[in-house]
């Protein structure tokens, strides 16, 4: 199974609104295979970096995220009360470089996803609404299923791709 080794931060965890607020979170991790992910309305970022590692700042829902028999879980629940003006938060997930992620799932309201610089087997991404960003990736079997808002696809290869795309414009490069 994984195997859990990291440095934990909470820098401030504030109670306002009927809501728990984690204003910065920052774990590494170890031994991952696959990532799944669900969030809100929170732009997402997975890019390279040194390390397995998730940060997360501003975000206005319950948020956790932890590593299960080599599948990182990554989740954002709603809160009670949703305020329509606070700043979206920001999830940033690093993948260490020249990694092969087994499979990525991100299952997403709303908000940005951008996707960078990375290589995996199987892709599958829900998005409500947003707009959905991948760069230089490199994916083997990819099925996307995108709500309102707008894809955008530059230096990517896919092989056997699905992709619906909803009410979306479509840019690939």
């Amino acid at each position: 199974g994984g195997l859990l080794i990291g440095i934990s931060a909470f820098a401030q965890i504030g109670f306002g609104e009927g809501k728990i607020v984690v204003e910065q979170f920052s774990e590494t991790y170890q031994n991952v295979r696959e990532i799944e992910i669900d969030t809100i309305a929170s732009n997402l970022i997975i890019q390279p970096g040194e390390e397995w590692k998730v940060e997360a700042n501003n975000l206005n829902n319950r948020f956790s995220s932890k590593l299960q028999n080599g599948t990182l879980k990554i989740e954002e629940e709603n809160t009670w009360f949703w305020n329509s003006n606070s700043v979206s938060g920001e999830i940033i997930v690093s993948v260490p470089d020249d990694t092969i992620l087994r499979k990525l799932e991100i299952d997403a309201g709303a908000g940005k996803i951008e996707i960078s610089n990375i290589e995996v087997e199987q892709l599958d991404i829900y998005q409500g609404a947003g707009v959905l960003e991948i760069k230089n990736g490199t994916f083997q079997r990819t099925d996307i299923d995108g709500g309102a808002g707008e894809t955008i696809i530059e230096d990517t290869s896919f092989h056997n791709l699905k992709l619906n795309a909803g009410v979306v414009n479509v840019l690939i490069d």
